[in-house]
C-alpha cells in the first residue's frame, strides 16, 4: 500500500507527505486518563436518559453505545488504547479544547500504528469520541494544505486511486466512468499508463478494467497490446475498434474513433488531400480513388459544416467517385 501511495503522490507532483488528523472530543468524559470504566459508562447512560426525558431521539453515538453495552472487553480495549496514546505522547495538545492524533502515512512507524489501530479509531468515531478532522497534503512550492482545498482533479485522482488500491482483489472487474472529469489534459494522457504500472504485478494480473470515456487523450494513451476499444453508438450499436490507437493525434482519434470531423481537423484535410493528389495524376486509378472516398464516407463526413472549406470539395468527390 505504501509503495502505491507513493506513486499516487508522485503522479500529482506533491511532496512525499500525507497526514491523517483526528480531533478528539468529550475530553472530560473519556480522554482524561484519570477516568475509569464506570465513569465512562455513566456518561453514556446519563446522556441517553437526558434525551429520553426530553422525548428526543438520542444521537447516533448514543444508539451505537447501546450495541456495546454488553461488550465490556471492547470498552476495556478502547480505554487501554486511550491510555497507550497518553503514554506514547501521541496526543497533540494545541489547547484544552483542541487535541489531536496525527498519522503521517509515509512514516513507517505511523503507518504500522494506523493499520493496527484503525478498528479502534473507527469505534471511537462511531461513539462520538473522535472525528476525522482532515487529510493534509504538501506541495513543493507551498505549505501544508488540506485535501478539501486541493483542486478538483487532485481530490478526484487521490481519493479514487487510494480507494482502488485499498479495495482491489485478484480477479476483480473494475469499472471506471469518465475518469477524465476534472483531470488536466497532461494527467489524462498518462492516466491509463499509470493504472498499468500501478497494478503491473502477478497478484493483479487476473484483474480487468472497463473504462468509459469521451477523452481522445485517454484513447491515444491506450496500448493496443494491453487493451482494446469498443465503440457504443447512440443507436445502441456496439462497434469493436481494431486499430491500435496508441500515440494517435487528437485529430485522428476524433475522426476515426469518435467520428467527429471539424473544420480544423488536419487529419481529414490530409485524407482528402491524398485523394485529390490521386485525381490529379494522369491515368488515375479510379478504383483506388473510389475506395478512399468510400472509406472516408463511413467516417460520417456528411456532418461537415456547410461553412467548412472542405465541404464543397468533399461533395464534388462524392458526386464523381462515391459508391
Amino acid at each position: 500500500f505504501q509503495i502505491a501511495l507513493e506513486e499516487i503522490i508522485k503522479f500529482l507532483n506533491l511532496n512525499k507527505s500525507l497526514k491523517l488528523t483526528f480531533r478528539i472530543s468529550q475530553f472530560s468524559n473519556f480522554w482524561d486518563q484519570k477516568l475509569n470504566r464506570e465513569q465512562i459508562i455513566k456518561y453514556f447512560e446519563d446522556t441517553k436518559n437526558s434525551y429520553l426525558k426530553r422525548e428526543k431521539s438520542p444521537p447516533f453515538a448514543i444508539d451505537y453505545y447501546k450495541k456495546l453495552e454488553n461488550k465490556s472487553k471492547l470498552i476495556d480495549e478502547l480505554i487501554g488504547f486511550r491510555n497507550s496514546l497518553h503514554k506514547r505522547n501521541r496526543l497533540i495538545w494545541q489547547s484544552y479544547t483542541n487535541r489531536k492524533i496525527v498519522y503521517e502515512l509515509f512514516n513507517e512507524e505511523d503507518i504500522n500504528s494506523f493499520q493496527e489501530e484503525y478498528n479502534l479509531l473507527e469505534e471511537l468515531r462511531k461513539l462520538g469520541l473522535l472525528k476525522l478532522e482532515g487529510i493534509n497534503l504538501s506541495k513543493k512550492s507551498e505549505n501544508e494544505f488540506e485535501l478539501e482545498n486541493a483542486s478538483a482533479g487532485e481530490q478526484y485522482f487521490l481519493t479514487t486511486m487510494i480507494g482502488l488500491v485499498a479495495s482491489i482483489r485478484p480477479n476483480s472487474l473494475i469499472i471506471i466512468d469518465e475518469p477524465e472529469t476534472s483531470l488536466h489534459p497532461n494527467w489524462q494522457m498518462r492516466y491509463l499508463e499509470f493504472i498499468y504500472q500501478l497494478f503491473d504485478n502477478t497478484v493483479f494480473s487476473s484483474c480487468h478494467f472497463v473504462v468509459a470515456t469521451h477523452s481522445h487523450f485517454l484513447i491515444s494513451d491506450l496500448d493496443g497490446k494491453k487493451g482494446s476499444i469498443i465503440g457504443l453508438k447512440a443507436n445502441g450499436e456496439i462497434k469493436p475498434v481494431k486499430n491500435n490507437t496508441y500515440g494517435w493525434s487528437a485529430e485522428q482519434v476524433l475522426l476515426d474513433i469518435f467520428e467527429v470531423p471539424t473544420t480544423r481537423n488536419r487529419y481529414v484535410a490530409d485524407r482528402i488531400g491524398d485523394i485529390l493528389e490521386l485525381v490529379s495524376q494522369k491515368g488515375q486509378n479510379r478504383d483506388l480513388i473510389r475506395q478512399k472516398v468510400n472509406d472516408l464516407t463511413e467516417l460520417n463526413l456528411k456532418n461537415l459544416s456547410k461553412d467548412d472549406p472542405l465541404s464543397s470539395i468533399w461533395s464534388k468527390l462524392i458526386e464523381k467517385y462515391g459508391a
